[in-house]
Formats: structure tokens, C-alpha cells, sequence
């Protein structure tokens, strides 16, 4: 009882051993739900804001700021209302997966898949041979519920004709999904605790989630933040300006330095600009300097090799010498079998449980037990491979193409996990399957004249042109790190990341099909781009049906080998000389995505090098808050202010249209 006259006491109450509450999942469940409906409106109807591609996805920030916001607000009403740190970080965990099964890398090609070939085909194509050879289970088949997706203006969605595919893709995406969750589980004690990557993005994250009690983040009374916040927030100020009155002026988005370069060799250098990024200068500050330096220098490395060889004679200036995203393939591979090999102490102390005799590892704190991730990972192979020989697409290949994509999932998650860089992109996009048509051609896998397995390859486009299994991956691994961080246990995160994945696909499944019966998918994402280009796969497999056979590409494949050796030589350069400056990761990023971050790589490159020889590590430090400024300035206003803006007035903020892949 409280006396007349005396102050009410207010009770804390303490966090919970876990995040991954009820009430937690309830409004993760309602946020996650809601982020669909903002990517339908900002992506598939307004095409204004890319919310889905940029890294974490916007409605993820969005869960930081909602907090910051709100929680002290909720605090003050009564301590139970309002969420402890830990519930906000798995709640933006849960979030900055679902989205990505909304995204432009997943989705929005898989409905196509099933099919584009049918609604595109005509006479000359010869896209009804790709049809016929589609499995019927794929999907729908009925001419007039394919072509109302198309169209659009549908009184409902036909979902019995639906439901059949969505099931069987849903079961195949679940089961990379497990794929990718063992393989996180068995490299997460390496890549954590023994080579100490430091999760760069997510160290943003867990500054500006809320702390517990009704206080903001620290990091919100930083000046500096403020000062590098202000940067983004007036770029972005003037471009929106800009976009509701066309005759303000406007900034560019790039310097181009490549304008002048018209004779010939220098035109091959051609296009050279630096991009205005401001959340890659950001997490640049995170980086070693030896990845920033390796950036620009392998990226403009390749950009002078076209110039040798045009001076040569040896190329033209519009050929695709020197096959940056092949020799990135091979980067990747090469990676790949390093981190194999760095991390074989892992893998026997997995294969060490799995067989049940001799020394046992203790992996109680480990987010699977090891026994379990082996045969998860085994038993979502199988299927896999089940689903790959059903189809007709035969085991070599599907082995091959297989590998290529978890190949490259795993260096793209190490790259996150290292480096911090938020971009979605960064990885040789669709050389998982292109790059196996460049080493072998089309002959090997036509059985007895039948392409039927590279048809089913085609159907695959969806994983190798999209990024599904790498935001996959890496999203997985920076969700075990914030449970290490907000006190959450990994095992519980695990079950938070099986629950988002189902509700993520099922929330995609019906912002998409929602949209394109009632819009038009010929209409939806700026004139249907994401089934075309799905498309474009099934047109290449249909000049192959129509006999023209695509032979070995020798340019492509000696690139691929090249990068292949050029990494293991890096690798070995770093192990063998003292302060060796190149490092692999920064020739991969270059090589897979140079365009836009080399740029960037080179501003914060310079300008860390400036910071430390001006004041040391402590200015270094001191500064740090001010380059995070960049980055959440720039993801608050041209993800979160102007893609609520877009729901509202699509047609004004179709002006300024954010890309953050």
C-alpha cells in the first residue's frame, strides 16, 4: 500500500533467460507480417525503394528504430509493457530474414519459374520446347490461371492451382534453408571463436539496439553519430527535394570518371565511377585496411588488364575481358576450399560426435548439436538431389551445380561475417550455372539428344541469378551472433530462425500471387523485370533445344582459373610474408561487385589511413560512432522515410528510386 503523499515505486522487471519469447514472436510475427505489405506497396506496386535488397533489410532497421522509439515510451506507461534488449534483437533477427523471401533474389523468380515459359513462349522462341519439358508438378498448367497472373484485374487468387507448386518449392527451399542453418552451425564456433571475425554490421546493430531500462542507446548521445548522420540525411534531403520538385537541383549519384575516355586503349576503362555510398564508406571504417586497400586496387587492377589488351590488339574495348565475374568464381571456389581447410579442426570435432566414439566435443552452447547439423545437413541434401533427379536433371550435373551454390553461399556469409559489407550483390551472380556451360559446354548433359537436364537447370535461375541461399546463410550467422551478445541461447535463435523461414515464405507467397492477380505480374516491379529476367534463362536452354549447342568457353574458364590460382596465391603470400598488403576477400569483392564499392573502398581507405596517422588508434575509436552515422543516416532516410513515403505517393518517390544492392 502506498501512502497518500508518497511516490509510486516502480518495479523493474527482469529480462528474460531468453529472447525468444511469446510475446516476442507474436510482434515479430506482426512485423514481419507487415514488412510484406510495405514491400508490396514499395517494391512490386510503387517500384520506388528496394527494401528487401539492402543489408539488413529496411524493415529490419525499421525494428530499431520502432524500439528506440517506442520502448522508453512503454517503460514509462509500466516496465511490463515495454522489450527487453534481448526480445528486440531476436525480433530483428526474425525480421531481417522474412523479408528476404519477399525479396527480388527470391520470390519474385520463383513464381515465374513455374511458369514463364509457358505465358512468353511464341513461334520464334521456342519456348513451348522448354514447356513440355517442365515437370507438371512444377506448378499451375492451366493457360487461363497462368496468363490472370499475368495480367492481372482477377476477382480472387486461384490458390488451389497454386498450392500443389508452392508446396513442393516450399519443401526445396526449406530444405536449403536447413542446408544452410547445419552448414552455419558447424562453421559458427571457427569463424566466432577461433579466427574472431568480428561481425562488422551487426557491432552497428547491437549499438543502436536499446539498452535495458528506458534509456536510448549510447550511441544516440554521441555527437559524432549526429555529425556523420547529418551527411546522408542532407544528401538524401536534397534528392527527395529534388524528386517532389524537379526544378530543385539534385546531387549525383556518382563521379564519373570515365567521361573523357573516349580513344582507344583508354575507352576500355570505360565505365569508371565512383558511386555515392554512404553506408559502404561507413562500414569501410569497420574493415581492415587491408581489405579497403585490396578493393581498389584489384578493381581498377582489372579495369587497366582490358587496357593492355586493347592497346595489344588482343580484344576489343566492348568484349567482356577480362571476365571479372568468372575469375571471381574462381575466387570463390579457392575460398572455399581454404575454409575447408582453416576450418578442419571444426569439422572433425562435428564428425568426431556424429560418430559417438573416441574424444567427444562438447557442444551443448552450439546452436545445433553436431550429430544433429551433420544429418541435417545430409538429409536436406538427399532431398535436394531427390528433387534434382525427379525433374530429370541427373546427379553430375545437379552434384556440380550444387556444390558451385554452396560454394559460393559460404564465402558470401564469410564475407558478411568479416568485412560487414552491405551489399547483396557481392557475390559472381548466376556463374553457378554459367560457369559449368563455360568448363563443359552443353554436350555432356544432352542424353541422348535430350536437354531435359539442362532445362531443369534453366529452372534454377531463381537460385543462381537471385541471392537466396547467401542472405540465407549470412543472415543465419549474424542472428547466432546477436544471441551471443543479447544473452539469448543459440539453440533458441535456431528455433527463431526455423519458425521465420516458414513465415517468411508463406507471407511472400501471398504478397506476391495477391499482387500479380490483382496488378499484373507483366506490370508489377516496373513491367514485370524479375520474371523476364527468369525468363532469360529458359530462352537461353530453348536455343540449345533448337540445336544450337553451346560449346566451351575457353576465355571464361581460363578467367575462372585464374582467379582460382591468383586467390590460393594471395592465401599463401599472407601466410608466408610479414605484412603481405593484398588480402583474397578484397580480389573476390572486386571481381564479383567491383563497380560500385571500389569507389568507396578508396575514400574510407584514405581516410582511415589520414585518422591513424593523425591521432592513432584513439582518434580511430573516437571516430567510429560518426562513420555508424553514415550508415544508419543513410538507411533511416532513403530506406525507412522514403519507403513509407513511397506507400503514400508512389508516383513522387518513383523519382528518386533507391537501389542498396
Amino acid at each position: 500500500m502506498v501512502s497518500a503523499g508518497q511516490p509510486a515505486v516502480t518495479v523493474a522487471v527482469p529480462p528474460p533467460e531468453s529472447g525468444v519469447t511469446l510475446r516476442a514472436l507474436v510482434v515479430a510475427t506482426v512485423l514481419s507480417v507487415l514488412a510484406g505489405a510495405w514491400i508490396r506497396e514499395a517494391e512490386l506496386i510503387g517500384y520506388a525503394v528496394q527494401l528487401s535488397e539492402s543489408v539488413p533489410v529496411i524493415p529490419a532497421v525499421a525494428v530499431l528504430v520502432l524500439a528506440t522509439v517506442l520502448n522508453p515510451i512503454l517503460t514509462r506507461i509500466s516496465p511490463r509493457l515495454s522489450l527487453h534488449r534481448s526480445e528486440i534483437l531476436v525480433i530483428f533477427a526474425i525480421v531481417s530474414v522474412t523479408p528476404l523471401f519477399s525479396s527480388i533474389g527470391m520470390m519474385r523468380m520463383l513464381l515465374p519459374m513455374m511458369v514463364a515459359a509457358q505465358h512468353y513462349q511464341t513461334p520464334e522462341n521456342q519456348l513451348a520446347l522448354v514447356w513440355e519439358r517442365l515437370p507438371r508438378w512444377f506448378g499451375p498448367r492451366s493457360e487461363s490461371v497462368i496468363d490472370a497472373a499475368f495480367a492481372g484485374h482477377a476477382q480472387r487468387v486461384p490458390w488451389e492451382a497454386w498450392l500443389p507448386g508452392l508446396l513442393v518449392w516450399g519443401c526445396f527451399a526449406g530444405a536449403l534453408y536447413l542446408a544452410l542453418l547445419a552448414l552455419s552451425a558447424i562453421f559458427r564456433k571457427q569463424w566466432t571463436e577461433r579466427e574472431r571475425l568480428t561481425f562488422p554490421l551487426m557491432q552497428v546493430v547491437e549499438e543502436l539496439a536499446p539498452p535495458e531500462g528506458s534509456g536510448v542507446a549510447p550511441l544516440l548521445r554521441n555527437q559524432f553519430f549526429w555529425m556523420g548522420a547529418a551527411l546522408p540525411l542532407l544528401y538524401n534531403l536534397v534528392q527527395m527535394t529534388h524528386a517532389w520538385m524537379p526544378t530543385f537541383p539534385q546531387l549525383g549519384r556518382e563521379l564519373n570518371i570515365g567521361a573523357g575516355l573516349e580513344a582507344r586503349p583508354w575507352s576500355a576503362l570505360r565505365p569508371l565511377s565512383i558511386a555515392w555510398r554512404p553506408e559502404l564508406v561507413g562500414l569501410g571504417y569497420l574493415m581492415s585496411t587491408e581489405v579497403t586497400f585490396s578493393i581498389w586496387v584489384s578493381y581498377l587492377a582489372l579495369r587497366c588488364s582490358r587496357v593492355v589488351a586493347a592497346a595489344a590488339g588482343l580484344v576489343d574495348v566492348t568484349a567482356p575481358f577480362p571476365y571479372d565475374q568468372s575469375q571471381s568464381m574462381g575466387a570463390f571456389v579457392a575460398l572455399t576450399l581454404v575454409s575447408l581447410y582453416l576450418g578442419r579442426a571444426a569439422l572433425r570435432e562435428v564428425w568426431a560426435n556424429f560418430l559417438g566414439r573416441g574424444e567427444r566435443f562438447d557442444d551443448q552452447a552450439e546452436p545445433l548439436p553436431y550429430r544433429q547439423a551433420l544429418l541435417l545437413l545430409g538429409g536436406s541434401g538427399v532431398f535436394i538431389l531427390f528433387v534434382c533427379l525427379q525433374a530429370g536433371m541427373g546427379l553430375t550435373l545437379a552434384v556440380l551445380y550444387f556444390f558451385f551454390v554452396f560454394a559460393v553461399a559460404l564465402v558470401y556469409s564469410r564475407i558478411r561475417a568479416e568485412t560487414g559489407a552491405p551489399m547483396i550483390w557481392l557475390f559472381p551472380f548466376w556463374q553457378q550455372e554459367k560457369m559449368i556451360y563455360s568448363l563443359f559446354g552443353s554436350s555432356p548433359f544432352l542424353v541422348g539428344g535430350n536437354a531435359q537436364p539442362l532445362v531443369v537447370l534453366a529452372s534454377f535461375t531463381w537460385i543462381s541469378r537471385g541471392y537466396y541461399p547467401n542472405s540465407i546463410m549470412a543472415s543465419q550467422l549474424e542472428s547466432f551472433r546477436l544471441a551471443e551478445t543479447s544473452g539469448t541461447p543459440r539453440r533458441q535463435m535456431t528455433w527463431a530462425l526455423l519458425y521465420a523461414g516458414v513465415l517468411g515464405f508463406a507471407v511472400a507467397a501471398w504478397v506476391h500471387l495477391s499482387t500479380y492477380y490483382a496488378l499484373g505480374a507483366d506490370y508489377a516491379e516496373n513491367g514485370g523485370g524479375r520474371a523476364k529476367l527468369m525468363n532469360q534463362g529458359y530462352l537461353a536452354v530453348a536455343q540449345i533445344l533448337s540445336g544450337q549447342a553451346r560449346r566451351p568457353h575457353l576465355g571464361e574458364t581460363g578467367a575462372g582459373l585464374f582467379g582460382l590460382l591468383f586467390t590460393l596465391g594471395l592465401v599463401a603470400a599472407r601466410v608466408r610474408l610479414v605484412g603481405f598488403p593484398l588480402h583474397p576477400l578484397g580480389y573476390a569483392m572486386a571481381s564479383a561487385y567491383g563497380a560500385p564499392i571500389w569507389g568507396s573502398a578508396l575514400i574510407v581507405w584514405a581516410l582511415k589511413k589520414l585518422i591513424l596517422r593523425a591521432g592513432g588508434i584513439r582518434l580511430y575509436r573516437r571516430l567510429i560512432p560518426a562513420f555508424m552515422g553514415l550508415v544508419l543516416g543513410h538507411f533511416f532516410a532513403a530506406g525507412v522515410v522514403w519507403g513509407t513515403l513511397a506507400i503514400f505517393f508512389p508516383k513522387v518517390t518513383q523519382n528518386y528510386i533507391v537501389y542498396f544492392g
